[in-house]
């Protein structure tokens, strides 16, 4: 049998909100930077330069693009 699920949501007043708040935000951080660390870890240094050594694309400016005048 299906269990039919019904989601309420209401607003609540805690004294302790504020520190709540701030403590979920402090998670998500160490989260975001322990995800980061462990991709660079994974990742050999400059994969994204290997993987496209063979295309056309190169860094740079288009200097051309920016002679044309705004007036």
């Amino acid at each position: 049998m299906k269990r039919q699920w019904h989601v309420r949501r209401e607003v609540m007043e805690r004294p302790d909100a504020q520190r709540r708040w701030d403590r979920a935000y402090q998670n998500l951080l160490q989260w975001t930077l322990a995800t980061e660390r462990r991709a660079a870890v994974l990742q050999p240094k400059h994969a994204e330069e290997v993987y496209h050594a063979a295309s056309s694309l190169h860094p740079g400016l288009d200097l051309s693009a920016g002679s044309a005048s705004d007036h």
